[in-house]
């Protein structure tokens, strides 16, 4: 990368095109788009291309970002959605070619599969930039699904004609590099963020109160995917309730940021008689999700594989004690102020969740340990990292 001075670059997110900027409920990516755009505002250039709704302009400005918004049609199949990226992938590229930027940032796989197809057709001293979010590239492909494995081939293609890739965590990185035989020069660990003076311990129970639970919470957040180990979470709870008759588990998140469907999970836990002992909260807004947080006793997240986990950082900022899975993201990211689990082990699942739950004291050591490691990923912190970034591109 070759550091260019004095002068203001102008630096290009393209959305997703299936979800708003920002969001309304969830929307990882989008979030993340929509957080840098703005602290990168104030040095450079920073403009979105963005899913365009029916009641919004094509063009505006937002807290210092200038969003183009273009249409898409939006399909009802989760996997025709990928056929919405992509033509929303070939419009960006078109006004692209119109903005002719510095760099431009791809952060999701169909959206930015034109660009590499169609790289010849991007300005001529435009840097692109792919941000890798895909956990597949952290697990063996023999556990990958045929879906999951031609993500992972498309997204290698891409990331193959890019300048610079970035991706969540250390661990992440050693992973692509590993299973894609790319050159280490061009990947890099940049963390993701999260916002510490919003989840906190500062809302205190107000959740709790105002749904009038007692016992002990047990929280999961997360799309209700089986990688994130959903599964094995509510097989857990039979255990877990015999000894704690009143333990609530609250599972907060959709099937599908990008389609709502039937909770499928809601007859597993019928058909574990357990029904009393869970809540299904569903998708939750940003303001509610602090004090969901703040009201929990114990943050459980058995996930099979990630780049990063979001949710772990936020639960540390709130001061949750974590259980999760014993994988190389996860201890990168919870630094040691976690229990860790085999992935796909129901009995550890629940034994360390009884542990907890019985000890007071391990609970209040986790917690110092998971505010004070949380701190690493405070949201100024990292973004100052994405903005040397750009500025050494």
């Amino acid at each position: 990368m070759n550091e260019v001075k004095g002068m203001r670059k102008t630096i290009c997110m393209v959305g997703s095109g299936v979800v708003s900027i920002p969001p309304k409920f969830g929307g990882g990516i989008e979030i993340f788009i929509y957080e840098i755009s703005k602290f990168i505002s104030k040095k450079m250039n920073s403009i979105v291309i963005d899913r365009k709704e029916t009641h919004e302009k094509n063009e505006e400005i937002c807290e210092g970002v200038k969003f183009y918004k273009i249409e898409a049609p939006k399909f009802k199949n989760i996997f025709l959605l990928r056929i919405t990226e992509f033509m929303f992938g070939l419009k960006a590229l078109k006004k692209i070619r119109m903005i002719k930027p510095d760099i431009i940032h791809l952060h999701t796989v169909f959206t930015g599969l034109p660009f590499a197809i169609f790289r010849f057709l991007l300005p001529k001293n435009s840097e692109l930039i792919y941000t890798c979010h895909n956990p597949a590239w952290t697990v063996p492909d023999n556990e990958l699904d045929k879906f999951n494995l031609l993500i992972e081939k498309v997204e290698h293609f891409i990331m193959q004609k890019c300048h610079y890739i970035t991706t969540d965590s250390k661990a992440a990185r050693l992973c692509i590099i590993r299973k894609s035989g790319m050159s280490s020069q061009k990947i890099f660990a940049l963390y993701n963020f999260i916002d510490t003076k919003k989840f906190s311990k500062k809302s205190k129970k107000i959740w709790r109160k105002k749904i009038g639970v007692r016992g002990p919470i047990v929280l999961f957040v997360g799309k209700l995917i089986p990688s994130k180990g959903i599964e094995y979470l509510l097989k857990s709870i039979p255990s877990v309730a015999k000894k704690f008759p009143n333990v609530n588990f609250v599972i907060v998140g959709p099937m599908s940021f990008e389609q709502e469907k039937r909770n499928i999970w809601i007859d597993t836990v019928r058909r574990l008689g357990v029904s009393k002992n869970t809540i299904f909260a569903g998708a939750v807004s940003d303001n509610e999700l602090p004090k969901i947080f703040s009201s929990a006793d114990l943050f459980c997240f058995p996930t099979l594989r990630e780049t990063f986990g979001i949710v772990l950082a936020e639960a540390m900022s709130a001061g949750l004690p974590v259980i999760s899975s014993d994988l190389q993201t996860v201890k990168e990211i919870t630094g040691g102020a976690s229990v860790l689990v085999n992935r796909g082990d129901i009995s550890e699942l629940s034994n360390a969740v009884i542990r907890l739950l019985t000890n007071k004291e391990l609970r209040k050591k986790l917690s110092g340990k998971a505010i004070a490691r949380s701190r690493l990923f405070d949201k100024r912190k990292v973004l100052k990292t994405y903005l040397n970034f750009y500025e050494k591109c």
